[in-house]
């Protein structure tokens, strides 16, 4: 495709997601790339930052950050918006740090370098100190010192155009590239900040000096002499790369002498390295001495347990015999010192008893007698309960037994008789109910509806 065309042999597979999320425009006589985005968007914007010891570290969030945040450089162009220029040398974040009172910003390093051209040979260092209206930080991204590197950094990150509209100053503080320093505990204190940015490389604390107009981006700007560490980044192509990928090959190259370039040829002044091999001492040829090692405490427990006598009652006769034998030599016992045969005693075992073997019945359990008890108890089902009780109903008064001949009549059922009411005169008792009589003792009660008489009173009759 043609992001394979455009970037370097060695970053063209990590480089695949760029065909897909943007494309590619030409721009000042070279090819740039530049990315599908909304309005407002800008590089090292979508993720969040995280200390490594070469720097802070730049985590994209986007599908495609990897090569563009740490390869080339991003750069602001008219009539294109923000746009990557390839590179082939590796950074944990092509950046310009502000660090101040209140706010952390950043900018893309692009943003000074092809303004600027070779003019000042931009590399990491310390450059000094920027303060000023917000609006001439227009294009650099600025978060709150207890927001930075927090995991949503990009909700609290505001651009220096949008503070400047709020009337806002950004306060004096340090421009640097160079934040190897600034570990996770000195970024919410800008003492302690100002205090590690200001070191040189004898360890002494230096006065910084003004560089806002540089920060402006003004014409006449003049760029001071820049502090760091004897062993800052410079923008030298011929540089080998600090990818971690190819750190292998970056210490090959480094080892070898340097070749020889045009310049030396015109100048007819070579130097090269004079390769000083280290004083080696011969190894001592005699004879090796082998030294038996110590066991471990690990294997002096476990020759412990494998010494021991077993407590198998089926084992005990064969564990009897081994410790009767006396141990056998081994080869770390061939040292100088002497091993002495420990006198074994074998415990006094006494002999199982052979009678016949009483079974004691098993006690039952809680929760087999709780269970019994259950079984036992009569059923109190919450859904019988409300149905009334029946008592077994006995024999219809009026059935007959079968006779000899085994057939039976069909039985009569006769009805209870009911209360009669009568009515008496005026000056009479009053009426009484009148139910079935009993029946006398020696009566005989028919299975018909009938009246019982008894034999030792005459039957009553009632006038009219």
């Amino acid at each position: 495709g043609t992001t394979e065309v455009y970037v370097d042999e060695s970053i063209r597979y990590a480089a695949v997601p760029l065909q897909s999320y943007g494309t590619w425009v030409y721009v000042r006589g070279v090819r740039a790339w530049r990315p599908h985005v909304g309005y407002g968007w800008r590089p090292y914007s979508r993720g969040r930052w995280r200390y490594t010891p070469t720097g802070l570290f730049w985590v994209s969030y986007e599908p495609w950050g990897w090569v563009p945040h740490h390869y080339g450089n991003w750069d602001l162009v008219p009539g294109y918006g923000w746009v990557w220029f390839p590179g082939r040398r590796f950074a944990s974040a092509w950046v310009f740090w502000y660090w101040g009172p209140r706010y952390v910003g950043w900018v893309p390093w692009g943003y000074y370098s092809n303004h600027y051209g070779g003019r000042y040979g931009l590399s990491f260092a310390v450059y000094g100190w920027a303060g000023g209206p917000a609006a001439r930080f227009g294009d650099w991204c600025f978060t709150p010192l207890n927001r930075f590197g927090h995991r949503h950094q990009q909700r609290y990150i505001r651009t220096g155009r949008a503070l400047g509209r709020d009337g806002d100053r950004i306060e004096k503080g340090i421009i640097t590239t160079d934040t190897r320093r600034l570990t996770p505990g000195h970024w919410t204190s800008p003492d302690q900040v100002d205090r590690m940015l200001t070191l040189d490389d004898g360890g002494k604390h230096f006065e910084p000096e003004d560089v806002s107009p540089f920060v402006y981006r003004e014409k006449d700007a003049r760029l001071p002499e820049r502090r760091g560490t004897s062993t800052a980044q410079r923008s030298d192509p011929a540089r080998p790369s600090i990818d971690p990928v190819r750190t292998t090959r970056a210490v090959e190259l480094a080892s070898t002498p340097r070749e020889m370039r045009p310049r030396d040829i015109a100048t007819g002044e070579i130097t090269t390295r004079d390769p000083k091999p280290r004083d080696i001492t011969p190894r001592d040829t005699g004879p090796r001495v082998i030294t038996p090692r110590q066991p471990t405490t690990r294997e002096k427990a476990q020759r412990a347990v494998d010494q021991r006598a077993s407590i198998d009652p089926v084992r005990t006769t064969r564990a009897v015999e081994l410790a009767s034998t006396p141990r056998e030599m081994t080869p770390r016992d061939v040292a100088p010192r002497e091993i002495k045969a420990r006198d074994p005693k074998p415990r006094d075992i006494a002999p199982r008893d052979t009678g016949p073997r009483v079974i004691t019945p098993r006690q039952p359990t809680t929760r087999e007698k709780a269970q019994r008890a259950v079984d036992q108890r009569a059923s109190i089902d919450p859904v019988r309960t409300t149905r009334p009780v029946r008592v077994a109903p006995s024999a219809p008064r009026g059935l007959e037994r079968p006779s000899a001949g085994g057939t039976a009549r069909k039985p009569t059922r006769s009805k209870p008789p009911e209360a009669v009411r009568r009515t008496s005169p005026v000056g009479s008792p009053s009426p009484r109910r009148v139910g079935p009589a009993k029946a006398a003792p020696g009566s005989v009660r028919s299975p018909s509806r009938s009246k019982t008489t008894s034999p030792a009173s005459p039957r009553k009759t009632r006038s009219r």
